[in-house]
């Protein structure tokens, strides 16, 4: 029985001997093939801080979109939702109101007022939770805190008060 093996095996290898050499591209080819198919079958292994964050990131698109589908809020360019906040200022011996603040980079093009009846200016803007410090500009340098708003802490020695866009922003 052992014969027949041997036999077998000699006969196996003289028939492997015959065969035509293998071209250095195919093998490189193969070798190349072989590679790829192993990528595409190993499986995912993702660390406890991927699995977090990825848990993370859905917890916050879903909170997103809860905020802009049920609550109906627009979002700021910073992806946060907004609430429209209104400002107000009586102020009939203005030709120009602007609002400058935090929202704004303290810019007085950013929001010009609209002029109502009997020198009311107004102007509504979207801002996100938080608390902003503000003030109005009259006519170009006439700087005024909002009468009807809390005082800002004195920043830059220029009259500003506080907006609260949320109850959990306030002191």
């Amino acid at each position: 029985m052992d014969n027949d093996i041997d036999t077998l095996l000699r006969d196996a290898v003289t028939q492997l001997r015959q065969l035509p050499e293998v071209e250095p591209a195919a093998r490189e080819r193969l070798r190349r093939r072989l590679a790829m198919e192993r990528m595409r079958t190993r499986p995912v292994v993702l660390s406890r801080t991927a699995v977090l964050a990825a848990a993370a990131a859905i917890v916050a698109l879903t909170s997103l979109v809860w905020a802009v589908l049920v609550l109906d809020l627009p979002i700021g360019p910073d992806g946060r939702p907004t609430m429209p906040v209104q400002f107000v200022l009586v102020a009939p011996d203005a030709n120009t109101v602007s609002l400058v603040g935090d929202f704004n980079h303290w810019d007085a093009r950013a929001a010009p007022l609209r002029q109502g009846d009997g020198g009311v200016w107004s102007v509504v803007l979207p801002l996100a939770k938080g608390a902003f410090n503000y003030s109005f500009v009259v006519n170009g340098d006439d700087w005024r805190a909002d009468p009807m708003a809390p005082t800002a802490p004195d920043d830059f020695g220029r009259p500003s008060s506080v907006v609260y866009v949320s109850p959990e922003s306030m002191p």
